[in-house]
């Protein structure tokens, strides 16, 4: 018989540790299951105290980012130079939580500088001629045979600011843009706000274009700083309130307007159908003029143009304005003298555009104005001096290498002729410009 006691007490040591190891594996499982559970129950408090606890009230989310803001400060078409690109200024958005990524509340801030140098070499032949005040020339030396050049650099800066809110009757909303040129005081140049009562309604007043402006051609969509304009339709801020209403490419506006010339309000209006590769545009304006006993005549004031604009591609493109009324000043450049009430006018101006390469534009442009002065608006001058026609033509060259930055060159000719067309005035005018923009 084999004795197999020699193995009696390996195998039973070998059991011993088996069972061991099996205890020691049982009460890690054990541990390890407790710790889950103990998470668990964490997560479970977590989640059970911030249902019950919700953020304190006003709480927001804030982020800041470059570029624009969506603004809806002007339901009609802005005058070229009054828009800031998407890219420029930074803004600062409010979110009330992270589950509402479309921000209520909205502010931009950027900012412009241009330095621009011009020169212009003035002449005067056969006569004199009473030029107004955009031009600066010594009336005394407004004789035949008056030649003279000058060199001028100029530099204005914007500081621009919008803001917009969601509120429960509507977005609510405006615009700041404080100006300054060489030096000189600070002023408003654009205070404006608005309520969007609906989709396709805003109210909104304050201190921007007239709505009397027609809003194509040279002057609205163009950049005639570099070449010396003073001819064609242009138009004036004044304060107002304004009603608009848009539906798809189709808006429809009115205002009552600050009135220089008399007590009550000015009333203007202006229609705009905008398709997209073609808009057309009217507008117009009344104000009551007082008279205060210094003239023989005295009419109320009035304008009424239209313009449209063509889009052929994103290459090219063709813009044209024309506009006609009396005493109505703030419609175009050659405005009357001081000793001066009435007057029939009418002007026009166009644009052509073309983009030869992504970053690099031309623009030409002419306009026109003819003046009918009136015989007891004489009192200081003869009527043989005022300025009858004026005419200016130019070109200019854009090159935007980044959106903070535009440098631009153009050459433009002015012409002016005296009511008997004995006197004539030229002006050629060359400038460089720099735009920066932050």
């Amino acid at each position: 018989m084999i004795n197999l006691k020699w193995l009696r007490q390996p195998l039973l040591g070998g059991a011993a540790l088996s069972v061991l190891a099996t205890g020691v594996q049982a009460d890690e499982l054990s541990t390890l299951k407790a710790q889950l559970e103990a998470l668990q129950s964490r997560v479970n408090q977590l989640e059970t105290t911030s249902a019950r606890t919700p953020l304190p009230a006003g709480t927001k989310l804030l982020t800041v980012r470059n570029g624009q803001g969506a603004f809806a400060s002007s339901a009609l078409p802005m005058r070229a130079s009054d828009i800031v690109s998407e890219q420029n200024g930074y803004t600062i958005a409010v979110t009330p939580t992270a589950d509402m990524p479309a921000p209520v509340s909205e502010v931009s801030v950027s900012g412009e500088i241009r330095a621009r140098l011009l020169y212009s070499n003035v002449e005067i032949e056969g006569g004199s001629i009473d030029l107004d005040a955009s031009d600066s020339i010594d009336l005394t030396t407004e004789v035949d045979g008056f030649e003279t050049d000058d060199f001028d650099i100029t530099t204005r800066a914007r500081l621009n600011v919008e803001g917009r809110t969601e509120t429960s009757i509507g977005e609510v909303g405006g615009r700041i843009r404080l100006q300054g040129v060489d030096g000189g005081d600070v002023s408003l140049n654009i205070g404006w706000g608005y309520w969007q009562m609906t989709p396709d309604l805003q109210f909104a007043g304050g201190y921007w274009d007239s709505l009397a402006a027609v809003q194509a051609g040279w002057d609205w969509n163009g950049e005639p700083a570099l070449i010396g304009l003073d001819s064609g339709l242009t138009n004036d801020s004044v304060s107002q309130f304004r009603l608009t209403y848009s539906s798809g490419g189709l808006t429809l506006a009115g205002s009552v307007e600050d009135n220089k010339a008399g007590d009550l309000p000015a009333l203007a209006a202006a229609v705009v159908f905008d398709s997209g590769s073609f808009l057309v545009t009217a507008s117009g304006i009344f104000e009551e003029e007082d008279d205060d006993g210094s003239f023989n005549d005295t009419e109320d004031n009035w304008f009424v143009g239209a313009g449209a604009a063509i889009r052929l591609s994103d290459m090219f493109r063709v813009e044209a304005a024309a506009g006609m009324g009396e005493g109505y000043g703030d419609a175009i450049y050659v405005l009357q003298n001081g000793n001066e009430n009435d007057f029939e006018f009418w002007g026009a101006n166009a644009l052509a555009v073309v983009s030869f390469a992504e970053a690099m534009r031309v623009e030409l442009g002419f306009a026109y104005t003819d003046v009918d002065h009136e015989d007891d608006e004489t009192l200081l001058t003869t009527l043989d001096d005022q300025v009858h026609k004026a005419w200016t033509a130019g070109i200019s060259l854009f090159w935007d290498p980044v959106d903070q930055l535009t440098l631009g060159w153009g050459v433009g000719f002015t012409n002016k002729e005296s009511e008997d067309g004995d006197a004539e005035y030229h002006s050629l005018n060359a400038g460089f410009g720099a735009w920066f923009r932050f």
